[in-house]
């Protein structure tokens, strides 16, 4: 399967990566490695390099089966990468929110694509796993 992988920039040398190397073990596609990409902060200070990664990304979530995002009060990168999930008709896809009890909830939790996992080794339960 083709999986897109959301979550902090900070998150992408740790859990992220771990996650995505579990997967790739596994036979699964990582749709876009963006912990990879050298993100360039501010944002708006590196805007060339920002737009062709954002664009990156978005086509990435677009070619996915399976989005997983680590849920957390300051994703805003990977709320917006969520929402696209969400929005795109184009595809039925499966997307998973690892969401710890003491995270902020939004009321697209309840999206009927969302669902919610406490952790990550929830996963490991999912038919495709």
């Amino acid at each position: 399967m083709n999986i897109y992988i959301a979550g902090r920039v900070s998150w992408g040398e740790g859990d992220v990566a771990n996650l995505a190397d579990q997967l790739e073990a596994r036979g699964h596609i990582i749709t876009l490695k963006w912990w990879n990409k050298k993100v360039k902060k501010p944002f708006l200070n590196n805007v060339d390099h920002s737009q062709v990664l954002s664009d990156e990304m978005v086509n990435a979530v677009k070619k996915s089966d399976v989005l997983i995002l680590f849920a957390e009060d300051t994703i805003l990168g990977a709320a917006t990468e969520f929402g696209i999930a969400i929005g795109d008709d184009t595809k039925k896809r499966e997307i998973i929110l690892i969401h710890p009890p003491e995270t902020r909830q939004s009321v697209f939790y309840t999206h009927p694509s969302v669902i919610v996992l406490e952790n990550v080794d929830a996963i490991k339960k999912r038919p495709w796993y």
